[in-house]
């Protein structure tokens, strides 16, 4: 315990906790602090200048120790206990009030709990100085060693039943109006408590662990079984039966399950119980172990540590408090054990960087081995990811072909969904394991997660499991229905044409009108954008007042709206979902309320537009330059071609070519002699296109087998395996079609005996500049060959209708620049965009004050967008580009969502958001149930066992009067 008192100790235990602690403050509440009231930001100037104040005493007076070559004194760490005790008192009262301004969209359950932490490792510290101190009288006195141990045996047992008493005699001389000085005084009452049952409790370790040189043999013998037997006790009985009660109870604290926690627990527990012997080897190997070990003590201190307070509560609440200061006990003994073999061992001084390094290397055992575990999770999740959203044409996935990457895929998802699924029950807030949770989150996710939806669709592709749903579980937030409480009551619009920079600017005007006598109702609809046409702005009026919205990354603004959502307030929201369709949600309406808010569009041609039961054309008649609209506008390798321009384009017919995608899922194995039968008969009506037909096989991959009437013969040559991963496949075609600028396009025949089968992400509007002929592929299927017809722009996964014949006479529009075909052109009025080649635009955006709101950026940003359809693995460098870009020019791209917020903390906690999605994986997702770290809420049994206090006196009262 010498070690303790050297001014090294105080830096380590009481310096550096405070200095964790202001730059966690200073990182948690600086952007938050200027949002919140004056009082709340004297509150938070009373707890930072009261921390620098304590930090800087003890730094003083280490230096004051140094100088005059002195140790720790005892009335320093006495002083240093009144400190910090009274600065854990008012760090609750007033980071209570700091916290009550805060919006509830920002987390605040860890301002209490990690300072707790923070605080109570100095605490500590200096109690085991005094506790240490307090037994000097026990070196060489047994008769006093045992009145020391009667004693604390006794106040330990006193303490808590005390604290009881006094509260209950606070709560009964106190009447309800008295409410906040009851609870300062409950709460002083609880501190003193707390810190007295520590204090004790660390001197019954100290007395039982103390070694007195003047003990005979036989008193050696004795005392060392006694230490033994507490060991064992502390490090296997208590930890196991805390498992078991943690069981019981739901995992209150956390997943604490599984054989290879009770291995460690039962390892641990030998190698700190172990006596040591004479033998220096057999003593190295029992200190390897309790270091490799030590990770877990630590683990568990550093989760119980902020919650010994409650644990006071709990001795009187629920019987079994006890046990939440095991881990804190075994931190203690464990840490003991490792400096007396680091003493021992290391009695040479050749020797003590060796067992330095044997410390080092055996303690990060452990957590190296997690975070090896963690980083081969990640590496194939995100390998998975970008095959299935970011894929690269061009390369070859070697993983696909390996048996034991569909099971340990299989692993990690089960992994994802353990650590990233919250805990309705009990204290524990989301995830697994406490920290541990929070690591594997921020290894593998990027601190993110991976939507139930995505679970499912990696599932289906690589695992071959079966959605039973008609409608794909990827098609949750494409669908979406018109709400009929909240709706549109008037919308009109205002278009003006800009003859500086010779685009329209637009304005919806809506007015949404809750018809219903219920609040919180919320208006949500989609729309159809015209190609060519942006949203470059949004308001929404909040209590009066026009709020403009924010352009946000598309994940973090939605998270937030979600979370804003939950609290019922004002969020508004804007973002694409799939091609040019608009989804838009404002929320919350009271009953019978009208709304306003307002779009604001950018466009090069006039348009028409869509929205509900409203149509609206978006012209400028007025204007003398309205129709002197540059018809073709070239700019590094895409064309921007007006609607007029396209229109004098020349038509042609392609030639179609039936190209037939043939289901090789597991689940189609016994379907095959039928599959060919029904190819067989299908194309007995078309006999021209057989010699151009091209015949695919899909699984999780797929792979062309042939072109022509001999495909029969590679037809059973490749085993199923997989789901049914029709979505690349077709993806594939459609881009490889257009950069050939063929004079053929495909008409792809789906072979499956059900299409619910088959894997398809939304539908192929993104795409849609590839398919001008023919926006229908077809299925053979329904045990008879049937012919049914599915949209590609729409909802993919439902049908349209039964089709006996395929029309194969659809003209397009073909585009030339210099004598060569640049591409084919959909026949219709609206405006389109082509690309040359799939090489992503190498424009730059200039200064944003330029670029801002201006058509060009517009176009710029579609036509990289367009590039990163045609090679998706454009999507892992290419995204945060894309989403800066619709910063600067401030027009919303698919990448990113116009929001309209409330207040200031709800635009902090949307900028915090949007700092982990930038840095994170674009195929990962925000979901409203992930928080930085997963910590017990402590502050919520506090509030129920006072709760039981008033309900108690309460009760008693009612008692009392029926009595008399």
């Amino acid at each position: 315990m010498k070690m303790l008192s050297k001014i090294s100790s105080l830096l380590i235990f009481c310096c550096s906790p405070l200095l964790i602690l202001m730059l966690w403050l200073w990182i948690n509440l600086q952007d938050i602090i200027r949002t919140l009231p004056i009082k709340a930001n004297h509150s938070y100037q009373i707890l930072i200048y009261s921390l620098i104040a304590i930090l800087s005493i003890n730094i003083g007076y280490a230096w004051y120790c140094n100088r005059k070559n002195k140790e720790i004194g005892i009335f320093f760490t006495v002083f240093n206990v009144v400190i910090f005790s009274c600065y854990i008192t008012n760090y609750y009262f007033q980071m209570s009030a700091i916290t009550s301004n805060i919006s509830q969209v920002i987390d605040t359950d860890s301002f209490f709990y990690y300072p707790i932490g923070f605080l109570l490792i100095p605490l500590m510290y200096n109690l085991i100085i005094i506790a240490n101190y307090s037994l000097k009288k026990t070196d060489d006195n047994i008769k006093e060693e045992n009145k020391n141990h009667l004693i604390n045996f006794v106040l330990i047992i006193l303490i808590p039943i005390s604290f009881y008493f006094s509260s209950y005699l606070i709560i009964c001389l106190t009447d309800f109006q008295f409410v906040r000085l009851s609870s300062i005084l409950l709460f002083f009452i609880f501190i003193v408590t707390a810190i007295s049952f520590l204090f004790f409790m660390l001197r019954t370790i100290c007395l039982i662990l103390k070694k007195r040189k003047d003990k005979k043999d036989h008193e050696n013998i004795i005392q060392n079984k006694i230490n033994t037997v507490f060991k064992v006790v502390v490090s296997l009985f208590l930890p196991t039966a805390g498992l078991v009660l943690n069981y019981n109870m739901h995992f209150i604290f956390g997943e604490f399950d599984g054989i290879s926690l009770y291995i460690l627990v039962i390892t641990t527990a030998f190698f700190v119980s172990m006596p040591r012997v004479k033998n220096n080897f057999i003593n190295l190997i029992l200190f390897i172990g309790s270091c490799v070990t030590f990770s877990y003590t630590l683990y568990f201190f550093a989760i119980f540590l902020p919650l010994f307070p409650l644990a006071i509560l709990a001795l009187l609440v629920f019987g079994a408090g006890f046990l939440m200061m095991v881990p804190i006990l075994l931190f203690l003994i464990h840490s003991q054990v490792i400096i007396s073999d680091i003493s021992s061992l290391a009695k040479n001084a050749k020797n003590k960087p060796f067992i330095g390094i044997i410390f080092i290397v055996s303690f990060l055992s452990i957590p190296s081995y997690l975070y090896i575990k963690f980083n081969n999770d990640r590496q194939l999740l995100h390998e998975a990811l970008e095959y299935t959203f970011s894929c690269d044409y061009q390369k070859n996935y070697k993983f696909l072909n390996s048996e034991r990457t569909y099971k340990n895929l299989k692993q990690v998802i089960a992994n994802i969904t353990a650590h990233t699924t919250t805990s309705r029950e009990g204290l524990s807030s989301n995830g697994k394991l406490p920290f541990i949770s929070g690591l594997y989150r921020y290894i593998v996710l990027d601190n993110l997660t991976l939507s139930r939806q995505k679970k499912e669709y990696l599932q289906r592709i690589f695992l071959a499991r079966i959605d039973h749903q008609d409608n794909n579980t990827s098609n949750v937030n494409f669908i979406i229905e018109d709400t009929p409480e909240a709706h549109i009551q008037n919308l009109n619009s205002t278009t003006f044409y800009d003859t500086k920079n010779k685009f329209y600017k637009s304005t919806l005007k809506f007015k949404l009108k809750n018809s219903y006598n219920r609040d919180n109702i919320e208006f949500k609809t989609t729309f159809n954008l015209p190609n060519g046409c942006y949203i470059s702005d949004y308001y929404l009026y909040i209590e009066g007042r026009k709020e403009r919205g924010i352009l946000a990354e598309k994940r973090a603004a939605t998270w937030i709206y979600s979370q804003i959502k939950k609290r019922r307030q004002d969020p508004g929201i804007l973002n694409y979902i799939s091609g040019n369709k608009i989804k838009f949600r404002v929320f919350p309406f009271l009953a019978k309320e009208l709304r306003e808010t307002e779009i604001e569009l950018i466009h090069k041609d006039p348009i028409t537009i869509k929205v509900q039961n409203y149509t609206l054309k978006l012209n400028d008649k007025n204007s003398n330059f309205a129709n002197r609209v540059e018809e073709i506008i070239t700019a590094d390798n895409y064309f921007y071609i007006s609607a007029n321009a396209k229109n004098k384009l020349p038509l042609v017919k392609r030639k179609p070519y039936f190209h037939f995608l043939i289901d090789n899922s597991i689940h189609s194995k016994s379907s095959k002699t039928n599959f060919k039968s029904y190819i067989k008969n299908f194309l007995k009506q078309y006999p021209k296109q057989v010699a151009t037909a091209k015949f695919s096989l899909v699984s999780s991959s797929s792979k062309i087998i042939a072109t022509g009437p001999k495909y029969e013969n590679e037809f059973d040559k490749i085993s199923n395996n997989g789901g049914f991963f029709l979505d690349q496949t077709i993806r594939k075609n459609l881009v490889f079609n257009y950069l050939n600028k063929n004079s053929n396009y495909p008409v792809f025949i789906v072979v499956s005996k059900n299409l619910n089968n088959a894997i398809i992400n939304k539908n192929f509007a993104d795409l849609n500049f590839c398919y001008p002929d023919n926006e229908k592929f077809y299925c053979l299927n329904n045990n008879k060959g049937e012919l049914i017809s599915f949209s590609l722009k729409n909802n993919s996964k439902h049908p349209i209708a039964k089709t006996k014949k395929i029309s194969l006479n659809n003209e397009v529009r073909v585009f030339n620049y210099h004598n060569k075909i640049v591409g084919y052109l959909k026949n219709d009025d609206q405006a389109s965009i082509i690309l040359t080649n799939d090489q992503f635009p190498t424009t730059k955006f200039a200064d944003e004050k330029a670029i801002s709101h201006n058509y060009e950026s517009a176009l710029l940003m579609q036509a990289k967008y367009q590039a990163m359809q045609l090679k998706p693995v454009y999507g892992k460098t290419k995204f945060l580009e894309l989403v800066q870009d619709s910063f600067k020019s401030q027009i919303m791209n698919p990448f990113t969502s116009f929001i309209a917020l409330e207040n200031d903390q709800q635009k902090i906690a949307l900028q915090r958001k949007q700092k982990e999605t930038l840095k994170a994986n674009k195929n990962l997702d925000a979901n409203q149930e992930i928080e930085p770290m997963s910590e017990p809420k402590i502050w919520i049994l506090i509030v129920i066992i006072l709760a039981f206090f008033i309900t108690k006196k309460w009760y008693s009262k009612i008692i009392f009067r029926k009595i008399h």
